[in-house]
């Protein structure tokens, strides 16, 4: 159903966005409870340019859209009825509703009516509505995840910075919108840092039962908005300061003498809002400076190091009433960032890794949004985000631009960086997208089938990617070891630096290899993927008690890359379908079923396998020998000689095949919810989701794909005969598979005017599977599944919990404030968080093939030892530690002149200084003495010199911390 009325309404279609704006629907009765049509309904709001009107029909129903959040006083008249006046607070994304019953007009008044608060109980998705005032209350940075992590059903437990998993989807695999815009990198997942804290006005974060408006993800939907301008002018002016002597050392910190230096970082933000025309034209100002000079610690060597940030950020917007119910939006924000001796990586040991960055980002957004009739409304919106990033080193002489990566399984680390920095500031790197969309909407009400809200909408979308993601300065890295010490410490050189290893393949006592990583980047590779979107919706009520949220989302993905490459060619229909059930009519009691099915987003990364963009190809070169020690040793920087390297392993993009037909991974979602509304007050909600991805991405290699010659004898005289690769397929796996299930509770009680205690917990049942799919600066990865099937026996892939798994989590907070009258009011904020921990495995990485495993080589041409993990027991089989932390805000404010008012806050995080150890080395070693499987692999294993053991400051809870901030605002 749903589809044809996609496909009938497909020729008039306008394209179709993200929600933006809230909008209030509403019934209105006489006092024998009868509808009344005709019934002038009149919304005001500061919020609001003018007026938005409406009138009942035959039913007594209305609806008022693009509302932008708010609070509206809204006015109901009738001629023979008293005129009713309501209160009611209007969210983005969330529908309000307003029910009331008209009195006669028996004597001149007007009565007035105090709406209900609009909570989780009015729409059958799982979100949570955060508006900065509630954030603001609180100890929490006022980032986006951070701010989505107050949400249930979400955690933190992810492989890269400011990513955030959604009911275990992937962490790279979520959408980021700014009014409605998305603003994610479109490598990594991550949100740009494309908004201003002070300017956003309310965050939603969407993570089930999620409509079919929204698109290209797997996991969930963070949406901000920012503020507008208004008929009266309004602005901030703020200053937040830190300093790293403000916070206690962790353990780490204290095992390695490290006190940090007294030096403050400051960020100071500034808005501005007012009007041009009063009601016709308004205008909003942000601006945002930032300076940080802080203290950080490198893992392993815990030697402290000073990383200067510096960012700048401005947005402006123009909102203006073109006429009555329609208007016009354009804002444009920037973003511009550079660093300086900043770790790459989180595993970088050695200060010679460090790297300068500079980063420069702009949004420019063009929308318009109309009411045609009583019933029929039209939005549409253009956007173009862009992103220049240049970091990394220099070329230089091989020592000393070439930087080492140690997996050493006796290290502290699996993964250790030292020497020199990670990229190529000559291979400066654009990640853009742009996007038009819109959408048409119809009130529809009928006597016998309810009251019909159809939404029908489109979106083209491209996101662009240019540059080749070289990985090194001089094209290479190096994986080598290095010396430590009987403490697991480096050994420095005479020349005061880490002292690398290369090993002789000859030495009978060999206890190490040492690889060369030759990346062959095509820089100025560019890469487009363009989805085209179709989605239809029905928000249908029937009756006093069944509603339902009906729809479907038709998704079209394909790209064209250097070359001439087609890298990805698909399509996908999806449903997103809900019931909801009053169970006496009154909004008191309500049951919520839901199921959808998700399309994940088409990365970059994962659709770009058979091109150069973001993808550089690779030859993996052995060292042979002779053995020697240091950054001197000649023969280990001498890449050209065939007597010391032989290519060992090649990844050529030119061996990849897309699999005809490839499908992006798809999540299919159930959830059944039960809430109840506490009076006018509150409500609590509790909901069980099941999630299961299937159709994922991944590489296979089988001997029948064949192999390809990438060196020649005649370029690699050493090698007989040439070098060939083994041919990779990407399809969707039928072997790769995650599943989800969890209890979420969310619950939000006024227990006075001034005081107020919310909070939610989540109870993952299940979070599980054999494809991980993301590490540490490696966004999209594949896996070992179907790759040289002849010579494993699945102890390579185990399935069990993912890293993402934290069976438990909550967050609850209180907020109480006091007036004070002219000497001002204090707000108190206390949030308590629990983290239960997270799930790791006892697994050795690269071990060397059997003689059992070659044995069964049917005639591979590469080495399968990368993908020869070996696990003991099942993925995820052992847990770190737990945490609970309280956090502590205290604002005070004092009048000055009319709404002219000063403040200051004072936050201290993790008030009772909880030292958790919630990560540690869970290095270990396959013990070759012991017993072994059928093809050899050992089945007992030696914990590592250091397993069980801290070894970086992440790996303890953030210590307690004191903040402040200070500003004026009216």
């Amino acid at each position: 159903w749903c589809l044809g009325v996609v496909l009938a309404l497909a020729g008039s279609v306008v394209m179709g966005q993200a929600r933006t704006t809230g909008f209030l629907t509403g019934k209105i009765t006489g006092p024998d409870g009868i509808p009344l049509p005709g019934v002038n309904v009149r919304a005001t709001s500061p919020a609001l340019q003018g007026e938005r009107t409406a009138t009942t029909v035959a039913s007594g129903e209305f609806i008022l859209r693009d509302l932008p959040a708010g609070i509206y006083e809204v006015e109901l008249s009738l001629e023979g009825m008293a005129t009713e006046k309501a209160t009611v607070t209007v969210e983005i994304g969330r529908q309000d509703r307003l029910e009331v019953a008209m009195k006669p007009a028996a004597v001149s008044e007007e009565i007035l009516v105090t709406a209900e608060a609009p909570s989780a109980l009015e729409t059958t998705e799982v979100s949570a509505n955060f508006d900065a005032e509630e954030v603001d209350s609180l100890a929490v940075n006022r980032e986006i995840d951070d701010i989505a992590d107050l949400a249930p059903g979400l955690t933190q437990n992810v492989a890269n910075t400011d990513q955030i998993t959604i009911n275990g989807g992937f962490g790279y695999d979520n959408k980021f919108l700014v009014n409605g815009v998305e603003i994610n990198d479109n490598v990594f997942g991550v949100f740009d840092d494309l908004y201003i804290e002070d300017a956003v006005q309310e965050t939603q974060v969407l993570t089930s039962g999620i409509s079919s408006e929204y698109g290209r993800f797997g996991g969930g939907v963070v949406n901000i908005i920012t503020k507008n301008g208004g008929n009266d002018f309004h602005g901030t002016v703020r200053a937040d300061v830190q300093n790293p002597s403000w916070r206690d050392e962790t353990q780490f910190e204290d095992e390695n003498d490290v006190e940090r230096e007294d030096k403050r970082s400051e960020i100071y933000s500034a808005t501005l809002g007012g009007f041009i025309v009063r009601d016709r034209l308004w205008f909003f100002l942000a601006g945002r400076d930032f300076e940080d000079d802080r203290s950080d610690t490198l893992d392993v060597t815990g030697i402290q190091i000073s990383p200067l940030d510096t960012n700048e950020r401005y947005e402006a917007k123009i909102t203006g009433n073109i006429a009555v119910n329609h208007s016009i939006q354009v804002a444009y924000t920037e973003s511009d960032t550079e660093q300086t001796d900043v770790k790459p990586i989180g595993q970088t040991i050695d200060p010679n890794g460090l790297m300068d960055a500079a980063v420069d980002r702009d949004l420019i957004v063009g929308r318009y949004s109309g009411v045609l009739t009583a019933s029929a409304f039209v939005e549409a919106q253009y956007s173009e985000k862009s992103q220049e990033s240049v970091s990394g080193g220099f070329p230089g002489p091989v020592e000393d631009a070439t930087p080492f990566i140690a997996f050493g399984i006796n290290l502290p680390e699996p993964v250790s960086h030292y020497n020199g920095p990670i990229f190529d500031q000559s291979d400066p790197e654009s990640r853009d997208n742009e996007q038009l969309a819109g959408n048409f909407s119809y009130f529809l009400s009928t006597e016998s089938a309810g009251t019909h809200d159809f939404k029908v909408g489109a979106e083209r979308f491209v996101d662009i990617n240019q540059g080749g993601n070289s990985q090194s300065p001089t094209s290479n890295d190096i994986l080598a070891d290095y010396v430590q010490d009987d403490d697991g410490n480096p050994v420095l050189g005479p020349d005061g630096r880490i002292q690398p290893i290369f090993f002789s393949l000859a030495d009978p006592n060999l206890n190490g290899i040492t690889f060369r990583r030759n990346w062959l980047a095509d820089r100025g590779a560019r890469l487009e993927v363009t989805t085209d979107s179709l989605y239809v919706n029905d928000r249908w009520t029937l009756g006093d008690r069944w509603s339902f949220n009906l729809g479907a989302r038709y998704e079209d993905a394909d790209s064209e890359a250097t070359g001439g490459i087609t890298a990805v060619d698909m399509s996908r229909l999806v449903p997103r379908v809900g019931a909801s059930y009053d169970i006496k009519g009154d909004g008191h009691y309500v049951v919520d079923a839901t199921f959808a099915q998700y399309s994940g987003g088409n990365t970059i990364i994962n659709t770009a396998a058979n091109s150069s963009v973001a993808n550089p190809d690779l030859a993996l070169w052995l060292y042979v020998g002779p053995g020697g020690v240091g950054r001197d040793f000649a023969p280990g920087f001498d890449f050209d000689n065939p007597d010391f390297w032989i290519p060992n392993f090649i990844r050529f993009n030119r061996l990849n095949v897309i699999t005809e037909g490839l499908d992006s991974p798809i999540t299919s979602e159930y959830t059944l919810s039960f809430g109840q509304r506490i009076g006018t007050r509150g409500f609590y909600k509790a909901t069980w989701v099941d999630r299961d991805t299937d159709d994922i991405v991944e590489n296979q290699i089988f001997i029948e794909n064949g192999q390809t010659e990438v060196f020649s004898e005649e370029s690699q005289p050493v090698l007989e005969g040439g070098f060939f690769g083994d041919n990779q397929i990407y399809g969707n796996s039928d072997v790769a598979d995650r599943d989800y299930e969890a209890i979420q509770i969310q619950a939000d009680y006024r227990l006075t005017d001034h005081w107020r205690l919310a909070g939610n917990y989540t109870y993952q049942i299940k979070n599980e599977g054999n494809f991980v799919g993301e590490a540490t600066n490696q966004p999209v990865l594949t896996s070992a599944i179907d790759n040289y099937p002849e010579m494993f026996n699945g102890r390579n892939i185990s399935y069990g919990r993912l890293p993402s798994y934290q069976e438990h989590k909550v967050r609850v907070w209180s907020t109480y404030g006091f007036d004070f009258g002219r000497v001002g009011g204090l707000n108190l904020g206390l949030l308590v968080n629990y983290d239960s921990g997270t799930a790791y495995s006892l697994e050795a990485a690269d071990f060397p093939l059997t003689a059992q495993q070659a044995a069964l080589n049917p005639g591979y041409a590469g080495d399968p030892t990368d993908d020869n993990h070996i696990f003991f027991g099942d993925r995820g089989a052992r847990l770190f530690g737990g945490a609970t932390t309280a956090d502590l805000a205290a604002i005070y404010s004092l009048p000055i002149y009319k709404r002219l008012e000063v403040w200051v806050k004072g936050e201290v995080r993790n008030l009772l200084n909880d030292d958790s150890l919630i990560g540690f080395d869970t290095t270990i070693q396959p013990d070759t003495d012991g017993p072994v499987d059928s093809l050899g692999l050992p089945l007992d294993f030696v914990e590592g010199p250091n397993f069980g053991e801290g070894d970086s400051s992440t790996d303890y809870v953030v210590p307690r911390e004191y903040r402040v901030s200070v500003g004026v605002r009216f």
